[in-house]
């Protein structure tokens, strides 16, 4: 049995959602000859200063997001990550040993830095690996990601392949496959689950609120006020906020539904018309493969702008930052027989990949077989 480790870190939901799927996908391919595995050496090697740095994560992109369109940039402009590879030895080290004892046909990261250890490791292995790195930004790709070598790069779509090449990345290692989405999207009844929006069907409005804001509140009370509209929204694993929600619900004297952190987001977004939220990787390319239309109301400046030129360039989406923006867009979306909204549900074909989990896994399976 081959051995493939995925490797992941929890800076973004991106990067822990492909990092499942490859590995899902990995097993599920392999006929059971393969065992795969997803490790966070960050979270094993520094619990305390991993979830501490998480929350600060979050807290900077949410609250103070031009100070990480700063931090980004220094990230892309200097080489500050090559020089502070010390700071994380005790990650090194770990995966040192991991190579060591379980010897692995392949490493696939998910998450750039380990590429840094590991293009060391792979000169100084005695069985060498193959190596692999799923880029799961969109457009808008940090140098950060490609610095380092890499065998090869898998991408999200072909304007991502072009900013590498443009990078000087060699075209033969860059392969676009696609998001590596949940196989749930690429199930025979997966188009069903939405009703058709066709006369005399209320649209069914998913709004995900990663940041309690004011705005957010009062996009949300305007939602719950429309007669003409079915609302679930989303609020992770914030009580406070699921509170504050299920009071504006009482007020509004409307049924909705409120969601906390769930496992089940693939069947949420394939049973709504339209989907609200934050500009996040994993996000965006799961309304993509649900065929589900974004309005986005959250967005990190750098890392996630590219996210939204997917959605603006495809017509498959709108920005809508404001709660006063929100309103007329949902209004306008579901205006004259949702005319918009049918319109932008045509446009996912040229850019959907429901099966970019199988597909790169295959491409995997493929290359170590050839070995």
């Amino acid at each position: 049995m081959k051995k493939i480790l995925v490797l992941t870190a929890a800076f973004g939901e991106g990067h822990n959602t492909a990092a499942k799927n490859i590995r899902e996908a990995l097993e599920k391919e392999g006929n059971g000859q393969i065992d795969a595995e997803v490790y966070d050496l960050y979270e094993a090697c520094y619990p305390r200063i991993s979830s501490g740095l998480q929350r600060g994560y979050k807290f900077t992109i949410n609250k103070a997001p031009q100070v990480w369109q700063k931090i980004y940039d220094v990230l892309d402009h200097t080489r500050i990550v090559e020089r502070n590879l010390f700071t994380i030895r005790n990650v090194r080290k770990a995966l040192e040993v991991m190579i060591a004892e379980l010897q692995p046909a392949a490493i696939v990261s998910t998450y750039p830095v380990y590429n840094y250890l590991l293009d060391r490791m792979y000169k100084q292995s005695q069985k060498p690996f193959k190596q692999f790195t799923m880029v799961t930004d969109a457009i808008t790709i940090n140098s950060v990601w490609f610095r380092c070598k890499s065998h090869p790069y898998m991408v999200t779509d072909p304007i991502t392949a072009d900013v590498l090449k443009d990078a000087s990345v060699p075209s033969d290692l860059i392969r676009i496959t696609g998001f590596p989405v949940s196989d749930r999207f690429d199930q025979p009844d997966a188009t069903s689950l939405r009703p058709p929006l066709v006369d005399g069907t209320i649209p069914k409005i998913l709004y995900l609120i990663h940041t309690e804001s004011a705005e957010a509140l009062v996009a949300a009370r305007w939602l719950l006020s429309r007669d003409d509209l079915e609302v679930t929204i989303w609020v992770g694993r914030n009580a406070h906020l699921r509170r504050r929600i299920a009071q504006l619900i009482a007020e509004s004297g409307r049924p909705a539904s409120i969601l906390g952190w769930t496992t089940k987001m693939p069947e949420m977004l394939l049973k709504h018309h339209l989907v609200i939220g934050k500009a996040g990787g994993a996000t965006v390319q799961e309304a993509i493969a649900a065929r589900c239309p974004m309005i986005v109301s959250q967005l990190v400046p750098g890392q996630e702008e590219g996210n939204l030129r997917l959605i603006l360039e495809n017509e498959i989406g709108q920005l809508a930052i404001t709660a006063k923006s929100i309103a007329h867009t949902v209004r306008h979306t579901f205006d004259n027989q949702a005319q918009v909204w049918h319109q932008w549900s045509k446009n996912f074909d040229k850019v959907r990949h429901p099966e970019a989990a199988k597909k790169i896994a295959r491409y995997i399976l493929d290359s170590i077989e050839a070995v």
